[in-house]
């Protein structure tokens, strides 16, 4: 189980290192080597909200497979963040393993709620399965986006698989993400 969960955050990793030059090509930037691009320094939840708004340029299929990309990575974001930022916890016993993100300590008021997941070898199978798929259409956006010769039809063949990786994203996404009260 450890090194599937090793194996997650190295696929997250690929996805997320190459996510702020898919939104540059979407959004067709300038680069300047004396000027930062807008993007610097923003985190993934900005730039999948960027790549959202970039995306309705493009031809409305291309933009449809950006659009669900965008849904499964919000779904596999609040998953990452439990597992990377989170504290393991105790399991049932052949049952999987266990993250909470963001617990109240001390009775100290925290500014995002609290996130507990319990993963089982196969919904971290498909949960390395859809970042997967991701990664290979943001890869995908960016070299059609950029304008290196690649059609839409590229991008938009992998529109299935993109369907699938929302569809896993939806079941592994923890169920209970609790807000504290105000």
């Amino acid at each position: 189980m450890l090194q599937k969960i090793g194996v997650f955050t190295i696929v997250w990793g690929m996805f997320e290192s190459g996510l702020e030059l898919t939104v540059l090509a979407v959004a067709k930037e300038e680069m300047d080597k004396d000027k930062r691009p807008s993007t610097d320094a923003n985190n993934v939840t900005n730039l999948i909200k960027l790549l959202r708004e970039k995306s309705i340029q493009l031809e409305e299929t291309v933009c449809n497979v950006s659009k669900i990309m965008c849904d499964a990575v919000d779904d596999l974001l609040v998953l990452r963040n439990a597992i990377d930022h989170g504290r393991i916890v105790p399991g049932k016993p052949n049952r999987g393993i266990g993250f909470i993100n963001n617990p109240t300590w001390l009775n100290v008021e925290r500014k995002r709620g609290i996130t507990e997941v319990h993963l089982t070898d196969q919904l971290l199978e498909k949960s390395i399965e859809a970042v997967a798929i991701l990664h290979e259409c943001s890869v995908q956006l960016q070299l059609f986006a950029g304008g290196l010769g690649y059609s839409a039809e590229w991008v938009v063949e992998l529109a299935s698989e993109v369907d699938r990786a929302r569809y896993i994203s939806s079941v592994v996404k923890p169920s209970h993400t609790t807000l504290q009260s105000e």
